[in-house]
């Protein structure tokens, strides 16, 4: 647990937003083309919903 924000430089913390969104942009990329693929199978979005 953080006690103060002091113990990060502004630096470290844009670096960690930084691989947050980098992470996050991957992973939404990864799903949609995963998604695509899914289609492309011929599942439709209700059979999605179904299985998750």
């Amino acid at each position: 647990m953080l006690t103060s924000m002091g113990q990060f430089s502004e630096d470290e913390l844009h670096g960690v937003v930084s691989r947050y969104e980098a992470t996050r942009a991957a992973a939404l990329t990864e799903r949609d083309e995963q998604l695509r693929a899914f289609h492309a199978a011929g599942w439709r979005p209700v059979d999605l919903q179904r299985v998750s």
